[in-house]
């Protein structure tokens, strides 16, 4: 009877923590047949890539931030699957990121996109009945240091500006894990040309930007396609 307790206690903690026993160090995670990207956990979910982005690699990364509203802070995990299309001259043309971050204590904010200032669009959007986060932006240090340096060593070159759709939910009870999914284009060297400095007010754009805007969301969504969880 006391073994049975045992086990039915440890049953209840694994739930409750929702690590559900398999672990973190059993997750599955890789890039399958026509650039579909697979995760056995946390979340369990395929994405699908434009087949004519190049699969750069994954790159693992802990850091330490500050909490934004109380004194301290936490480690943080990252590990994010890069994906390219390649232009002209080398230039990294449009891709897309998706990126997995755990915290080792503490909790994310409400707002997945509090550290970006002057979002083109944002909002929440249900996508296979999950709840996620989106926000649009343009950026000229887009990439983080790790993936950069994986472009840099493949002789590609990245552009001044980017300009990005990214979605974003937490994945666990706990909310210690968040998942991002950003696509992304150059805008500095593609059809339209303006500066990053120029697309850091939603109410100042051009016509020009405006339509630009709609159909780089537009393909946004038909480059990415989360199939299911």
């Amino acid at each position: 009877m006391k073994t049975i307790k045992i086990l039915y206690f440890l049953t209840v903690v694994c739930l409750v923590l929702n690590y559900s026993c398999v672990g973190y160090r059993n997750i599955e995670r890789n890039v399958r047949d026509n650039n579909i990207f697979y995760s056995s956990h946390y979340p369990k979910i395929d994405i699908k890539i434009n087949p004519d982005f190049k699969y750069i690699g994954k790159q693992e990364r802990a850091k330490h931030i500050k909490y934004t509203y109380a004194p301290g802070g936490s480690k943080v995990e990252a590990n994010t699957y890069t994906f390219c299309q390649i232009g002209d001259n080398k230039i990294v043309k449009k891709g897309v990121l998706i990126g997995f971050y755990r915290i080792s204590q503490g909790y994310w904010l409400p707002d997945l996109f509090s550290n970006v200032k002057n979002k083109l669009d944002s909002g929440s959007v249900k996508i296979k009945g999950k709840s996620y986060q989106y926000a649009v932006n343009a950026a000229a240090r887009f990439f983080p240091r790790d993936v950069k340096e994986a472009i840099y060593d493949r002789g590609y070159i990245i552009s001044n500006c980017y300009l990005w759709k990214g979605l974003a939910r937490t994945v666990t009870r706990t909310e210690d894990t968040k998942t991002y999914i950003y696509y992304f284009e150059d805008i500095a060297y593609g059809d339209i040309k303006y500066g990053c400095g120029q697309w850091q007010n939603a109410t100042m754009l051009s016509d020009e930007q405006t339509v630009f805007l709609k159909e780089f969301i537009d393909r946004s969504e038909k480059n990415i396609q989360i199939l299911g969880e």
